[in-house]
């Protein structure tokens, strides 16, 4: 029997992430990949045997995306609230990735994991810990909270449950910031 015809990967990979960006996950299936591509859904199942597989390769990209999202839209130097504020936009702009990404069951994506692996982020931790007299292991203690506020911003943004204000928003993560500060060199 001959080989149906072929579908460049890339034109998959670019017609899913198209979907999840514009529609979410919960309205992605193969048929509509299919249809925006213009073939059938034999071609696509040929090179991917299930959705999940294809998925696998679509959450590393978005993954990649948000990384460089993050280091491209934030203050330079990076700053921790940069990146920070970094985040919070990225939900913002891009709802459904951030939700593909950060609120899938299927992925457990370790946003802590995720962010202290950046190679800046390293230099943001050094850069506070000189300025703010902490040791490496408070530094940690202060990146932790203060991501764990801006993350819970940026599921609450995606999920069209607060507006974006990026003053308001940039004054509350200073302040968590403060505080985290004041927080670890107490003990606490």
């Amino acid at each position: 029997m001959p080989q149906g015809p072929r579908v460049a990967e890339d034109r998959i990979l670019a017609a899913t992430l198209d979907i999840i960006r514009e529609q979410g996950l919960e309205n992605l299936n193969v048929r509509g990949i299919a249809a925006r591509i213009g073939c059938s859904t034999q071609p696509i199942m040929y090179r991917y045997k299930s959705v999940n597989v294809l998925l696998e390769h679509i959450y590393n990209s978005v993954a990649d995306m948000h990384r460089k999202f993050i280091t491209g839209c934030a203050d330079k130097p990076l700053t921790l609230i940069g990146a920070a504020l970094a985040h919070i936009r990225f939900a913002e702009k891009e709802k459904h990735l951030f939700r593909f990404l950060f609120q899938t069951v299927q992925f457990k994506n370790d946003f802590f994991e995720q962010l202290t692996s950046m190679d800046e982020t390293a230099v943001m931790i050094e850069t506070l810990c000189q300025q703010s007299k902490l040791s490496g292991e408070q530094g940690m203690k202060v990146l932790r909270t203060l991501m764990t506020c801006a993350h819970g911003a940026a599921s609450l943004t995606a999920n069209g449950s607060v507006g974006y204000d990026e003053t308001a928003l940039a004054e509350m993560l200073e302040s968590t910031l403060n505080g985290a500060v004041s927080c670890v060199k107490e003990g606490r």
